[in-house]
Parts: structure tokens; C-alpha cells; sequence
């Protein structure tokens, strides 16, 4: 029937029997009246052909025809029509908000992952428990966030990588409500680690509140602080002879506010992967150490080495972990040139102990005062060298108790060049004749790591004392297997008064004011009754590109009695060897660089010092230290120059300071810019981080986010991400529908509609004529 009427009415896509279509008037009358319309249509027609001629039956056929034609126009009068309602579902919205600032690279979620990969499990198991997937009645937004926030058009698939310098917790929420404004807000969902700059501004959580919003927070990472290991710039020699215990020395440094657990301070050959030695870093130490690592090196040739440190515990970041240095290693004798001026016990016992060495050229000569020269070496001498081409060669000069005079001005100043100019050592042997006394007049006397008082020698201890090494000499890699290990016990033993056997009889007292600026004591002599303060014994001084050593006693070949020669070896040949490798290179500093803080912000004060320790720069008088400061990285800026004065109350004018105010963040690179100091190992660099960097304090902020769900309650709520799975509908839905104008199809104007009309008074009219009526 349907068919047929669609057919006779030509309706279209609205059709009877269509799903809602229902049939209806525009002009719809109630039930009283349509009777009323067919009582008044059967009265009127009955009426119009009451007294009408003509048999009764035709009267009443022409009656009910004009009664039809009545009732037709009252329905076409009344509009018929086709409609189907209409309406629209206005969905409610979700914002997620996903944490994309660099603080999610920290591994410290549960189970050691990193907060990175705790977020996009978390968005994962909130798609499915939270009900996160568009449709109809719902719209989903992903913002990332950081110091903006920004669409995330592959979420939760692909979120990005997390780089974010700064978080804003209030930007994140003022650009979720901006999205929404007009629509229903069923729900936000924050997924972050509550590091953040900023909260949410009073009026979002005022709109949030009144719009009765869920507010769900999801803490990532760890409740704790954390700790950030960092490696400093490793200092070690550019060169060094093969199987020569080669000291790396580096600082560490713990940052942020966690606890300082432990770690272990590698020392690696890149080339075989081997660790060629380690140190433990006990938990609870300094917040900054200086750490020294050694090994013995057996290949000729260039070595690439790595320091790195491996964190017992969660580690901020493991870029600063690392550190990489480079050093050649040559395989030839040392040559060693012996000047002494009688055969005293402990010539004898050193001669012979370097001709024994293996590793060690020598030559060694007696210069009697009657100018007759006695010598036993391996390589033949008549004298000190005459020239500069003789001195080349020689790579240690050991100067024992002789007189001053038996070396010309002329070859005094030769020495002192080969040793500032060519980092040739040069090792003092004190004597109750000669040493130092004859040479304080000399050109030599600048290579003395001590001055002398007005009109006075250097005295004799008054008592016997015993020598103890300092911890300056373990920095340097000295008299141990371990460089960083000062408990060798052959070593503990010569600070043993009670053996006797390690008794020094003699020994100088240098008193520490007259030590000169540079000046380092490696061990000191302490009084065998233990009554009395300790004296230098055995003390260092850098000077150009070498280094000198003074050894203020000649009894060390007593030690022998109680060791035999082994203990002598221990104690001569690696302080020999120490000063035969500033002649491959420099292999220490003659200046040394300070940068206070390491890891600054942007407008925050860095400090810059510079202790000069080479006494050759210290004898310039310098009223200056002038720094280069270069921002590494793309770009083109300029480098920075800043000037160093001298340090108020520095004794002696060694130490240079200034304050630098870095403007823009970055790694910087500070070296010397002044020639001086050009190679002299002036050079490290500072880490600014902006202003507003999080990961100089990384740690997760959970107690925030609970304080703004509490804020936000009941309708604000801290899930944590285990928990997701079993939250199922914590969002609402706030769907609406909205009723539009209903789609109609008016059947008064269609063609039956005409048709029937025409048809009822055509019928009327023929029936008239047929019966003969007007």
C-alpha cells in the first residue's frame, strides 16, 4: 500500500512507511472539529439538493459527491503533509594533556624505565579505560605541552619526542579551555610528571569547578629527588713513555637534591673495550671529588681513552656521564745526566740504580773541585753539555751537592731554558756542602721551588725524621701501583719511625713560608720522636714547559737496610720518569683554570679564575689574564673576551679573577686568549641552562598534582598510572540533543490532490446533466 501511495503521491526521498515518517497536517484540527467539518459537509449537501427535481437515489449520489468535494478542500485546507523529526547530538569533549618537556628523558618510573615510556602506556591504557575514542557524542583533543601547548595529531600513537625545556602547567589549561569554550567540558586528563613552572591560573580552576569538569592527573616518575653524576674536562699528559704509570685526573660532580649514592669511576681503552682501572665513589661523599685514575700503558703509538661513570642508583642524565682524552706513547730510554760533587752514599747507591734501570740512558759524573772529572755511565760525558744541541737530548738533569761555580752563567741559563722551553726535569739532591747554598746567587736559583731568608742557609732538621707521602703526589700518579692509593706498604712503612731502618739522619728544614707560590710538597718529613711540626722533603715546582723536584735529604739510601734495593727503585724511578715526561709534552698545567658554577643559568654570575702554577709566568708579573669565551654550537655568535685581574690579598699575584654573566643559554668553551698562556692547558667549559631549565631540578612534583585535585574536589582526581586500568567511566558523559526543525513534504499540492478535486466535480457536473439539473 506504501508502494502504491509513494507512487500516486510522488514523494520522493520522504516517503510512507519511510523509518520516522510520520503523516500529519500543517493546519492540524482536533477530532471534535473534523466531525464537526463532516456533519456540517453531509448537512450543507443534503440541504443544496433537498428540493432539487429528480428521483431521490440520483439526489442523493450528486449529495454525497459535493459532500466529498467539501470534505477534500477542508483536508487540503488543513495541509496535509509528510514529517520526519529531526535532531543533533552536540558531543562533550575530552582533553588529554601529555607532558613533552625534557624532564620525561629521566629514568626513574617504576621498573627503570624512563617517564617517557611511562606516559605513553599510561595515554594507552587511558584510551581504552577512560573512553578516549572519537565518535558521534564525543570529541578527543591531544595537546602536548612544555613551555606551550601545541596539537598532537597522531596521539596517543605518536606523541614525539620530549624536548621541552620548561613546563607550564597553566598554559597547558588555558589552551584546553580556550579549545572548549562554548561546548561541554566532560573531562581533562593530565599526564605529567608535576614539574612544573607554574600551576593552573585561579580562574581556569574557578571555571573548572563551576562547570563541574573531571579533572584527572597522572603522576609519572618518581616521588624522590634525584642526583645527576657529572664528569669534568680530564687532566693527563699529551704524552707518555710506554709502561710509565700514566695519572687521568678528573673532577665529579654530584647535582640536584637526591641522595648521593655510589658509583665507579672507569678508565677505558676504546680501542680493545678493556678497563684499564677503576675507582669507587662511596655513597654519602663530597658533593664535588677529584678523582685519579692510572695504568701502565704497553702500546707504542696514539691512544683514545674514555672516562665514565657508572651511577649505583637513578642517574639524571647520562650525556655528562662520559669523558674522552687522547695521549701518545713513545717506547725509548730515558736519558738522565747525574752532576755530583763527591761520592757520597747516596750517589753511589742512585748511580748504580740507574744504570740497572733498563728503561734509563745514563750518565753520571763526579765534578771534583780540582776540576779532575770522574764518570761511570752508559753514555759517555766530559762535562756539563756547552750548547744547546748538547743539552737537547737530556731528558732529566739530576744536580746532586755541587758547587755552584763548576757550571758557567753561560750554562746555567742553557739549563734553565731546556727546562722552561723543552719540559726537560731537573731534580735537586740536597747536600750539607753545596746544595742549595752556592746556588742562590745563581741563574739557577729561579728553578729552586723555594727562596731563601736574608743572610741565612737552609738548616738542618734538628732531629731524624721520617718520610710520608702527601695526597698532591697520589695526584700525580707517585710511588704506588694505584695512583689514587697512598697505603702501598712499602710506602706506609718509610713513615714508620719505630723500624729504625727508615730513619732519614739528615735532612734540610725548608720552612713552608719559604716554599714559592707554585710550589707543591709530595712528601713531608715528620719528626721520628712525632714532637714538632712536619717539614718539606720532597717538593715540586713547575717552570715552563718542565718540572722540577728538590729532595731535601741524602739518606735515602739508608732505606736499604731494611727493604734491600727494591725500596730505593720504588721511590727514584717513578719520581724520574715523572719528570721525563714533560719533555714528550706537556703533560701538566702551567695555569689552571677555575669555573664557579660549572652548570649556571642564563643572568646568573659565573665566576672565572686563574691560578697561574708555572713560576716561569709568575716571574712575568702578568697585571692581566685575559680569557676567550666562544658558544659552541650552530650560529654565528661572536666570542666574548673578558679580562682577569689580579685576585685581592693573592699571595705572590698568581691567582686572576672576574665575574662573566652568560645571556644566552648553551655550552661556552673558555680558553686563554692570552699569548702567555697559549698551550699552557687554559680551557674548560660552562653549561648555562635557561632560566627556567627543569632539569637542574628533576625531580617529580606528585605532591602538586594531588594539592590540585584536592583543590578541584569532588571533581578533580590523582590516578596513578597502575591504577588506569580499574578507573573505567571516570569520565562522565555530557552529550546533548538538539531538536531541529522537522523535514516535511506538503501532499495538498501534489497531482492526486488535483486530480481527486477535479474528479468529484466533474462527477457532480455529468450527474447534474444527467438528471437534467441546472
Amino acid at each position: 500500500m506504501n508502494r502504491i501511495l509513494n507512487a500516486l503521491f510522488g514523494t520522493g526521498d520522504l516517503s510512507f512507511g519511510a523509518e520516522g515518517v510520520r503523516f500529519g497536517f500543517e493546519r492540524p484540527l482536533p477530532a471534535w472539529g473534523w466531525f464537526t467539518v463532516v456533519v456540517l459537509a453531509g448537512a450543507l449537501s443534503a440541504w443544496s439538493y433537498r428540493r432539487q427535481a429528480g428521483r431521490r437515489r440520483a439526489r442523493g449520489a450528486l449529495a454525497c459527491a459535493r459532500g466529498l468535494v467539501l470534505l477534500l478542500l477542508a483536508v487540503l485546507i488543513a495541509g496535509p503533509r509528510l514529517t520526519r523529526p529531526r535532531e543533533r547530538i552536540e558531543p562533550d569533549w575530552v582533553v588529554v594533556l601529555l607532558d613533552r618537556s625534557a624532564s620525561l628523558t629521566i629514568e626513574d618510573a617504576p621498573g627503570g624505565g624512563s617517564r617517557d615510556a611511562q606516559l605513553r602506556d599510561a595515554a594507552r591504557a587511558a584510551l581504552r579505560a577512560f573512553d578516549l575514542e572519537p565518535g558521534p557524542s564525543r570529541r578527543v583533543v591531544w595537546l602536548g605541552f612544555g613551555g606551550g601547548a601545541f596539537e598532537l595529531s597522531g596521539a596517543p600513537a605518536e606523541v614525539g619526542r620530549p624536548e621541552g625545556q620548561r613546563t607550564s602547567l597553566r598554559t597547558a589549561f588555558d589552551e584546553a579551555l580556550r579549545r572548549t569554550a562554548g561546548r561541554p567540558l566532560s573531562g581533562i586528563v593530565a599526564i605529567t610528571d608535576g614539574r612544573s613552572l607554574d600551576v593552573p591560573s585561579p580562574g581556569a580552576m574557578r571555571r573548572l569547578a563551576a562547570e563541574r569538569v573531571r579533572v584527572i592527573f597522572v603522576p609519572l616518575g618518581g616521588p624522590g629527588p634525584l642526583t645527576d653524576l657529572a664528569l669534568g674536562e680530564p687532566d693527563a699528559p699529551s704524552e707518555a713513555f710506554i709502561s710509565d704509570l700514566v695519572p687521568v685526573r678528573i673532577r665529579l660532580d654530584r647535582l640536584g637534591g637526591g641522595e648521593a649514592a655510589g658509583a665507579t669511576v672507569r678508565l677505558i681503552d676504546l680501542r680493545t673495550g678493556l678497563v684499564l682501572d677503576q675507582r669507587r665513589v662511596e655513597a654519602g661523599g663530597a658533593r664535588t671529588q677529584e678523582i685519579t685514575l692510572g695504568t701502565r700503558p704497553a702500546s707504542v703509538g696514539e691512544q683514545r681513552w674514555r672516562v665514565e661513570v657508572v651511577p649505583e642508583g637513578t642517574d639524571l642524565s647520562a650525556r655528562n656521564n662520559t669523558r674522552d682524552l687522547s695521549l701518545t706513547l713513545v717506547d725509548r730510554p730515558l736519558r738522565v745526566a747525574y752532576f755530583d760533587g763527591y761520592p757520597r752514599w747516596e750517589f753511589r747507591y742512585l748511580k748504580n740504580l740507574i744504570i740497572r734501570e733498563p728503561t734509563i740512558l745514563s750518565s753520571s759524573l763526579l765534578l771534583a773541585a780540582d776540576r779532575q772529572f770522574l764518570q761511570e755511565s752508559e753514555v759517555e760525558i766530559d762535562g756539563f753539555p756547552r750548547s744547546r744541541d748538547e743539552w737537547r737530548p737530556i731528558d732529566v738533569v739530576i744536580i746532586g751537592d755541587l758547587r755552584a761555580e763548576l757550571m758557567t752563567t753561560t750554562q746555567a741559563e742553557q739549563l734553565r731554558e731546556q727546562v722552561a722551553s723543552r719540559g726537560a726535569g731537573l731534580l735537586w739532591i740536597a747536600g750539607e756542602g753545596a746544595t742549595p747554598r752556592t746556588w742562590r746567587d745563581s741563574p739557577l736559583a729561579d728553578l729552586l721551588p723555594f727562596t731563601f731568608a736574608p743572610g741565612a742557609d737552609v738548616p738542618a732538621a734538628p732531629q731524624p725524621v721520617v718520610l710520608r707521602a702527601t695526597p698532591q703526589a697520589a695526584d700525580l700518579g707517585l710511588w704506588a701501583d694505584d695512583p689514587g692509593a697512598l697505603d702501598d706498604g712499602w710506602l706506609r712503612s718509610l713513615g714508620d719511625p719505630a723500624s729504625g731502618w727508615s730513619l732519614l739522619r739528615w735532612a734540610q728544614e725548608i720552612s713552608p713560608g719559604q716554599l714559592k707560590p707554585t710550589a707543591e710538597v709530595l712528601a713531608e718529613g715528620w719528626p721520628a720522636s712525632s714532637e714538632g711540626a712536619p717539614v718539606p722533603l720532597v717538593i715540586s715546582m713547575r717552570y715552563g714547559l718542565g718540572r722540577i723536584v728538590y729532595i731535601a735529604t741524602d739518606e735515602t739510601w739508608r732505606w736499604r737496610f731494611g727493604r734491600g734495593e727494591g725500596v730505593l727503585e720504588k721511590f727514584w724511578v717513578p719520581l724520574i720518569r715523572l719528570l721525563a715526561r714533560e719533555s714528550l709534552g706537556r703533560g701538566g698545567r702551567s695555569a689552571i683554570l677555575t669555573i664557579t658554577p660549572r652548570f649556571s643559568k642564563v643572568e646568573n654570575p659565573v665566576r672565572l679564575g686563574v691560578r697561574l702554577v708555572d713560576q716561569a709566568l709568575i716571574d712575568t708579573r702578568p697585571q692581566a689574564i685575559r680569557l676567550t669565551i666562544r658558544r659552541l654550537g650552530p650560529g654565528d655568535a661572536p666570542p666574548v673576551e673578558v679580562l682577569l685581574g689580579p685576585e685581592q690579598g693573592a699571595e705572590g699575584a698568581i691567582s686572576f679573577g672576574t665575574t662573566w654573566v652568560p645571556t644566552q643559554p648553551g655550552t661556552y668553551r673558555v680558553e686563554a686568549g692570552d699569548p702567555a698562556l697559549a698551550g699552557a692547558g687554559v680551557t674548560g667549559e660552562v653549561i648555562v641552562s635557561p632560566a627556567d631549565d627543569e632539569l637542574l631540578h628533576p625531580e617529580a612534583d606528585h605532591a602538586l598534582l594531588s594539592a590540585l585535585a584536592d583543590q578541584l574536589a569532588p571533581h578533580g582526581r590523582l590516578i596513578a598510572p597502575p591504577d588506569i586500568p580499574g578507573s573505567t567511566g571516570a569520565i562522565p558523559r555530557r552529550e546533548t540533543r538538539v531538536e531541529l526543525d522537522p523535514e516535511t513534504r506538503a501532499l495538498w499540492d501534489s497531482p492526486l490532490a488535483l486530480a481527486l478535486l477535479l474528479a468529484l466535480l466533474a462527477g457532480e457536473w455529468v450527474g447534474r446533466r444527467i438528471v437534467s439539473l441546472p
